[in-house]
């Protein structure tokens, strides 16, 4: 479905190009149509990821999850002592 919408999409534009430019513009609604249908049918190519860029990925992963760690011992810290604080206000 998506190759044929494609393929449609391309012919549009190409018919377009027709249209707006008159006769004689066969060659270039032609080169339009080819031009189009190359560009979405083409993938662009994925850089891989070096080691070194791998390593640093996983520290700041790592940095983040102790960061996350920290503070869930603090908003703990934070309730005990609060609740501390509650009793000696009450008792």
């Amino acid at each position: 479905m998506k190759g044929i919408m494609k393929i449609l999409f391309a012919l549009l534009v190409s018919g377009a190009w027709y249209v707006i430019a008159g006769e004689g513009s066969e060659p270039v609604c032609v080169v339009f149509f080819f031009l189009i249908l190359f560009s979405l049918y083409v993938k662009p190519i994925k850089p891989k990821r070096s080691v070194v860029q791998e390593q640093y990925l996983e520290k700041m992963r790592e940095k983040r999850r102790q960061r996350q760690e920290v503070n869930q011992e603090l908003a703990q810290e934070k309730k005990v002592v609060y609740k501390d604080l509650r009793r000696r206000k009450d008792g």
